[in-house]
């Protein structure tokens, strides 16, 4: 990996614990597959993800998660989280969630600070007559996490439920956007239940009984001590969410043009003025997010022998290849063609 990809890979525009990185080269390295070299392909720099408290972009994360299905060959391979996934790999969370004096608390707890896990991603708890529905995300969002990424969250929810519970605790229903993978053994085993696929919602529910039910190790000094480590945690990590959630919303806008200060705002549901005024309280500029995205992206693209040069042009909303040239000589004093041709820095 180059030193502009280690640069870019973590940092400001960080949202995925890495621990979360580690457990899908875990995964990976079960299957006999080599997890650090694919979570390299990621852009991921596979040095930082033992360092406590460490976090990945969910841009590198959205390419990790199509990587590990090609690799495995397997489209549920979300599913397969939640055996390596233990409590302290959601750091205070975790830990949180062994201590809950009930189900409901621990998916209370999931809900209020699930940020620690991922950050920016809608998820509600809502209670019907008989149920607690858990709700991850929304459709069409352009920060939605990953299919996979909704199946581990998925699985995993119940994996930490059992453990706490009973071990044959399941799902009542699930329901996900994602289309049918046709793994429908796997999915009952991971949830106890196969769930509605092509679904409006990524939505999983629980019994009121089993979500009530009085769990053996609660710990309510230990659950609250807990609770506050974690907002903690998140107060810090939430500091340069702004700019992170550009970052992000950036890398995906591209390919279609150049992004606006408005086309973000309207995704992000603020107001131009009101998200350049957060944005230059967090000492930043979208001009300056615009173009450091672009070439942190470039430089990542140019080095993929697998992509054309006109193809990371239009990746990156240019119009033409000479306008892309000029900007990349610009930003790096090379050529695109001559930054390929040169020894990749390690």
């Amino acid at each position: 990996m180059s030193r502009e990809d280690k640069k870019t890979s973590q940092g400001s525009g960080a949202t995925t614990l890495a621990t979360v990185v580690r457990v899908i080269g875990q995964v990976l390295d079960k299957r006999g597959l080599e997890g650090d070299a694919i979570i390299t392909r990621a852009g991921i720099d596979s040095s930082v993800l033992d360092r406590p408290g460490e976090r990945v972009s969910r841009a590198a994360m959205k390419r990790l998660w199509p990587l590990a299905v090609e690799a495995t060959g397997d489209p549920a391979f979300g599913l397969l989280m939640a055996e390596h996934f233990n409590p302290a790999t959601s750091h205070t969370l975790g830990l949180a969630w062994l201590a809950s004096a009930t189900l409901r608390e621990a998916l209370t707890r999931l809900a209020r600070y699930q940020a620690i896990i991922t950050a920016g991603v809608p998820f509600t708890l809502t209670e019907t007559e008989r149920a607690l529905q858990m709700e991850i995300g929304r459709r069409g969002d352009v920060n939605d996490l990953a299919d996979e990424a909704i199946d581990a969250y998925f699985a995993i929810t119940v994996r930490l439920s059992r453990m706490v519970a009973r071990a044959d605790l399941r799902a009542l229903s699930v329901s996900l956007v994602r289309a049918d993978p046709g793994r429908h053994a796997a999915y009952k085993e991971a949830l106890g239940i196969i769930p509605t696929f092509s679904a409006e919602l990524n939505l999983i529910t629980f019994r009121l009984e089993d979500v009530d039910a009085p769990l053996v190790g609660a710990d309510p000094l230990v659950a609250t001590q807990l609770d506050r480590m974690s907002e903690q945690y998140l107060a810090e990590v939430l500091t340069q969410q702004v700019s992170a959630s550009v970052r992000d919303i950036l890398e995906h806008l591209l390919p279609t043009g150049r992004p606006t200060v408005e086309q973000v705002a309207r995704i992000m549901n603020r107001s131009a003025k009101k998200l350049q005024r957060a944005l230059l309280a967090e000492g930043a500029r979208f001009s300056d997010l615009l173009e450091q995205t672009r070439t942190a992206l470039a430089l990542r693209y140019v080095r993929d022998p697998q992509l054309r040069l006109s193809e990371v042009a239009q990746i990156l909303g240019f119009s033409d290849q000479s306008s892309f040239n000029r900007a990349f000589r610009r930003w790096t004093g090379y050529a695109p063609g001559e930054m390929r041709r040169r020894p990749d820095p390690a």
